[in-house]
């Protein structure tokens, strides 16, 4: 189930909408890598998604570290990592180079992957933007864990790693 491990850490919570991340999946997403990236094109791994508020953000800049360095321990478990904000590519790419990332950040400027996961708000404290949250698919591409952290503005590692075992 959707709701199977779905926790708040100080956001505002919204729902998961299984058709709508379903359609998202087929959505074709511009990468900081030059790539398109279809969730789709991810299924039979794991995925983890990592939401985040924006360049200026250095809570965020400082997790998209922890996930790079966290990096072998998740592909030792079967999942591959994607990032995901409203910034424009040219600048998440820029913020790939900085921070040595070697996953891709995807511009979802439509809103359309917060939205179908429940992480978009609208005038949030840095506007209207996908808020700091990571989000576990299992293999089929179905969400199994998420956790909204927007007033912490920090997923713990152990959570992520011990979400994508148990996906």
């Amino acid at each position: 189930g959707l709701g199977l491990g779905v926790r708040s850490l100080g956001g505002r919570e919204a729902p998961i909408s299984a058709p709508a991340v379903d359609r998202v999946a087929e959505e074709a997403f511009r990468a900081s890598d030059g790539r398109n990236v279809r969730l789709a094109d991810l299924r039979g791994r794991k995925v983890v998604v990592f939401f985040y508020e924006g360049a200026g953000c250095g809570a965020c800049q400082t997790q998209l570290q922890q996930l790079e360095s966290q990096l072998p321990e998740l592909e030792r478990l079967g999942a591959t990592v994607v990032a995901a904000t409203t910034d424009p590519v040219e600048v998440s790419a820029s913020v790939a180079q900085q921070l040595g990332l070697s996953f891709p950040i995807l511009e979802d400027r439509a809103h359309l992957l917060g939205s179908a996961f429940g992480t978009y708000v609208e005038g949030g404290h840095m506007g209207s933007v996908d808020q700091h949250s990571v989000v576990v698919l299992d293999e089929e591409g179905r969400v199994a864990w998420r956790q909204i952290a927007a007033t912490t503005m920090w997923v713990p590692p152990e959570a992520i790693l011990s979400a994508v075992e148990a996906a």
